[in-house]
């Protein structure tokens, strides 16, 4: 029975300090505010947790991130019964959550055995009992109780102790749950496979753990499901995304929370060879938020609902980038204005976008690199960025290669590199990207190659690349590389100031108007004087 476990000696003993040896989701709520210490009440509490984990299969508060346990349980939150647990099984657990004054350490144990007499112990499957079941006498009963309640007092899923009463023993705990496995116990199938999966008492073995969370998956447990669904997304198994996909949707549809939260995401990015179902998702991430599922979804349900506006931002980013590589920044035109102006939904933003690889038509990895270069939605990080980048490049992105070059070239997420900066400016400029052209013309300027650096400056100035126009201006104006010609230096800053060019050039064309109607009236002058010369001359010929 539950009392040869020596939990009633404890219980009535001294306080013990095994609930602070346990992991957070068994302590009492009052500990965390200092109300109480770890006495019997706490005790009490702890073994409300440890009976509902017999119905459920699984630690508690799994789907909380530990960090956030003590905070949500100091708050009122408690676990969900499991469907199918009988009421008078439900009321104990919830009695004990409670320390309500009829639980006492004197009669607890008294309590529980006469309660789980009751009823089938194996509820967690309602719909699909094990034959051996109808067979078991009361004595049989009693041992199957104390083989798993042994198994759980000493270990949890993530093989830590919970310490309550035994010591931490993680081969004594895999050899009580085989013998529940053997007897046919579905939580026994199922901790064996977590067992074997983490190495907990025995040998890792994948193939091992497989078979036994198929055993306790076929007998309709949840938790054996939701693990399963994890385990062929995570190996590399045959239709490994559909198998996965049937494994979280009929957990989800059996009432475990955390699977209803993945059937949604599945939905929502066209997982598992299914199309993507705006409809469908919602209706799953509205089902996991009712439930109480820990995570806090309200952007995703927003997300969701508000996708064409998202879609709409971000394909907004990516034409306003494209931009900025075909033409540059000018007065009336600057990248960072569109980032600026969704900053406020940038994480948004940045999240949908990472969820969602088709929500854009093209240059996906550039958007995503560019995001984490200025920290648009995410915290900024240039090796991730540059990360990013190699990969576009790496899949024939023409941005991609620029970006990759701009990395090398300024060493950003990377060492600095001039050799492969060139030629990735390179791979980009041969297909024609404005801004790779002026960034080659650049690179040629600062190593003294003036015809290579005018060339460059001036295809890119053709293409529309504003900056370049005035390049090309002053590259005329002082005869570099080139003879001067005033009047072409003239042509191109208007080109320029055309454009919206960003730098304020009036004076620069005022200064180079006057030298040019100097220079005219210079040769007008020169012309004038060559004429009379010529007359003068014919002149004195006709006298002779």
């Amino acid at each position: 029975m539950i009392a040869d476990l020596g939990l009633s000696k404890q219980l009535t003993d001294t306080p013990t300090n095994s609930i602070i040896a346990g992991v957070v989701g068994y302590i009492d709520p009052w500990c965390f505010e200092n109300k109480r210490s770890g006495d019997k009440k706490s005790d009490i509490y702890s073994l409300g947790i440890l009976l509902w984990e017999i119905t459920s299969g699984h630690s508690p508060y799994m789907d909380i991130g530990e960090q956030f346990i003590s905070y949500r349980v100091g708050k009122g939150h408690r676990e969900n019964s499991i469907e199918g647990t009988p009421p008078d099984y439900v009321g104990l657990y919830k009695k004990c959550w409670n320390v309500e004054p009829k639980i006492t350490s004197k009669n607890l144990i008294s309590i529980i055995t006469n309660t789980i007499k009751t009823f089938d112990w194996n509820i967690s499957s309602p719909k699909e009992k094990n034959d051996n079941d109808n067979n078991l006498d009361d004595t049989e009963l009693d041992r199957l109780v104390d083989d798993i309640v042994k198994g759980y007092l000493k270990n949890n899923n993530n093989g830590k102790t919970k310490s309550f009463g035994v010591g931490k023993d993680e081969k004594e705990s895999f050899k009580w749950y085989d013998i529940a496995s053997k007897k046919g116990d579905i939580n026994g199938h199922f901790e064996i496979g977590e067992c074997y999966y983490n190495g907990i008492g025995i040998e890792k073995d994948s193939i091992k753990a497989l078979e036994y969370y198929q055993l306790a998956a076929d007998k309709g447990l949840n938790i054996a499901l939701f693990n399963l669904a994890k385990y062929y997304y995570n190996n590399n198994i045959s239709n490994k995304f559909t198998t996965s996909f049937d494994y979280y949707k009929k957990s989800a549809e059996n009432g475990y929370v955390p699977s209803q939260y993945y059937v949604a995401k599945c939905y929502h990015n066209g997982y598992g060879n299914k199309k993507r179902n705006k409809k469908e998702a919602l209706e799953w991430f509205r089902k996991y938020q009712e439930n109480d599922g820990s995570w806090n979804i309200t952007d995703e349900i927003k997300d969701e609902v508000n996708e064409p506006e998202l879609v709409k931002a971000l394909n907004e980013i990516v034409e306003e980038y494209k931009k900025n590589n075909d033409i540059g920044t000018t007065k009336k035109f600057d990248f960072n204005y569109i980032l600026e102006k969704y900053k406020s939904q940038s994480t948004r933003i940045f999240n949908y976008l990472k969820d969602n690889q088709t929500s854009i038509q093209q240059h996906y990895e550039v958007v995503i690199g560019t995001f984490y270069k200025e920290g648009f939605g995410v915290k900024k990080d240039d090796k991730e960025s540059f990360t990013w980048y190699n990969t576009a490049s790496q899949k024939g992105d023409i941005n991609g290669h620029f970006e990759l070059g701009k990395c090398y070239y300024n060493g950003i997420g990377v060492e600095k590199d001039c050799k492969k900066a060139l030629k990735y400016y390179q791979q980009a400029a041969e297909e024609g990207l404005n801004i790779a052209l002026c960034n080659l013309a650049e690179y040629f300027k600062d190593n003294e190659d003036k015809s290579k650096a005018f060339g460059y400056y001036k295809k890119s100035a053709k293409g529309g690349f504003v900056q370049s126009c005035y390049y090309v201006a002053n590259c005329y104006n002082i005869g570099y590389s080139k003879k001067r010609n005033i009047k072409k230096a003239l042509t191109w800053f208007e080109e320029y100031q055309k454009n919206d060019g960003s730098w304020e050039i009036s004076e620069e064309i005022t200064k180079v108007e006057k030298q040019l109607t100097e220079y005219s009236d210079q040769k007008k002058e020169t012309s004038l004087s060559k004429r009379l010369s010529l007359k003068s001359s014919r002149s004195s010929s006709s006298n002779l």
